[in-house]
């Protein structure tokens, strides 16, 4: 009996690891496991739910697939812990994005950069009765300098992708090597470790640690860090050392402010992507022409999936 396929999940990698799958397995050897969080609309990322009903793939509950003996589970950011004992199946999978055995658990995007790591990664590993603790079966480690957390998860969007593809006819086959995940800095964080709401920038820190926080908190579909009355969306920081009080505001203009540390002044870059929006709505050119300039090198895209060209150009 030919082996049944089902992806549970959501996003780019969900879809697309999808439309992989179907060039090997026709439509009614496939299901996908939704997120709570689908609403079966294209966004900044595909729908996977809405991938399905367009392509009658069927769309089934986590239960359902308990007892199917010939299945194969791909866990493609899916946001339920799997419980393997509860399966007839061994052949449980999941797509980790961190460089297992570091940073198992959530939070993937911010807290490496939050902690100033200069890499990350991606990792497919076998599920087991722990949380990210699986046996690990192919990884890719890369920089992620510089990189917001926005970044950072489209770039494991662009390698789960690829380490799936790579690895998915040695899955169907069950012909694949895997290892132990190492004790040595293998780090776990829940959902209690941050406070992902807050995201008021503090200064009683160093402007590195201050720049890792703005770049960690800068995932524009969600939140952006946030200074007196602005969303921040870039940091950099200067060459003079900080004589004044942490915190406290040296210069201020339309574009930027400059502020103390612990060691250095930093310039905190104004957002302007909501007035712009607000401003192309309404056909506003005026007020438009004053921030425009502050906005055209920002090419990330909101929660429809638009940037700030976007936007101009339906005026």
């Amino acid at each position: 009996m030919k082996r049944k396929i089902c992806i549970a999940g959501k996003n780019n990698i969900a879809v697309n690891c999808l439309q992989y799958a179907l060039n090997f397995f026709e439509k009614k050897e496939v299901c996908v496991i939704l997120n709570k969080s689908d609403d079966f609309v294209d966004g900044w990322q595909k729908s996977l739910g809405l991938f399905a009903i367009k392509n009658d793939i069927d769309i089934v509950d986590i239960e359902d697939v308990y007892n199917i003996d010939n299945l194969i589970f791909l866990s493609l950011e899916y946001d339920k812990i799997i419980n393997p004992c509860i399966f007839k199946t061994c052949r449980l999978f999941n797509i980790h994005f961190s460089y297992l055995p570091e940073y198992k658990g959530v939070y993937t995007s911010i807290l490496p950069i939050l902690h100033g790591k200069s890499y990350s990664g991606v990792t497919l590993h076998c599920i087991d009765q722990g949380i990210d603790t699986g046996d690990i079966i192919d990884q890719v480690k890369f920089a992620i300098s510089e990189m917001t957390s926005f970044d950072l998860y489209k770039r494991y969007l662009e390698e789960g992708e690829k380490i799936f593809v790579k690895n998915f006819q040695n899955l169907v086959r069950n012909n694949f090597l895997k290892k132990n995940q190492s004790c040595d800095y293998s780090t776990y964080y829940s959902r209690n470790t941050l406070d992902v709401k807050d995201v008021n920038i503090k200064f009683n820190q160093t402007a590195f640690q201050i720049k890792n926080f703005v770049n960690a908190f800068n995932f524009r579909p969600y939140q952006l860090p946030f200074f007196y009355n602005y969303k921040i969306n870039r940091l950099i920081i200067s060459n003079n050392r900080s004589i004044k009080k942490f915190g406290e505001v040296i210069f201020e203009c339309d574009e930027f402010y400059k502020v103390s540390t612990l060691d250095y002044d930093v310039f905190l870059f104004k957002d302007y992507f909501d007035d712009l929006k607000t401003f192309c709505k309404s056909k506003d050119i005026c007020s438009l022409r004053k921030i425009i300039k502050f906005t055209l090198k920002d090419h990330s895209t909101d929660k429809n999936g638009l940037s700030c060209i976007d936007y101009i150009k339906k005026i």
